[in-house]
């Protein structure tokens, strides 16, 4: 199943269930995809039908981003724990350094990084636009 957050899906597992997911797709022949949306991708999809119908065909999608989970629908999943992968890619390739864990215990990764790394500024605009959507989204739920 998955949980709609602002028209992209994502799939409503726990972090063993996406990797025994994940390890199917290997196992299957063919080629599949995994996204691994953030706000901002989130918000290109909502303009984009092209994007979305990309994200939303992919055989796994999994949250990236505090974010997203908190849009979620994060206690409706009634997954323990969600995955993300894209800036802890850079993390585990040695790019870049793991926030500390003052910022990381309060959901403020993303703005350490963007203190680390200020030509990140652009990007970062999407996300209070994000939070508009999500808040209307929400609203209309009521």
């Amino acid at each position: 199943m998955r949980i709609d957050v602002l028209g992209v899906g994502f799939d409503n597992l726990t972090m063993t269930e996406a990797v025994e997911r994940g390890m199917e797709l290997v196992r299957s022949p063919g080629p599949h995809y995994v996204v691994t949306p953030n706000p901002e991708i989130v918000e290109v999809c909502r303009e984009d039908s092209g994007a979305r119908a990309a994200v939303n065909g992919a055989d796994l999608v999994l949250p990236d981003g505090i974010g997203v989970i908190k849009a979620k629908n994060g206690a409706a999943t009634g997954a323990r724990l969600l995955c993300g992968l894209g800036g802890s890619l850079d993390v585990f390739a040695g790019v870049v350094e793991r926030a500390p864990k003052f910022w990381t215990d309060h959901g403020l990764e993303w703005f350490y990084r963007l203190c680390k790394e200020p030509r990140r500024i652009g990007r970062m605009m999407k996300l209070p636009l994000f939070l508009v959507h999500v808040r209307q989204e929400k609203g209309k739920r009521k």
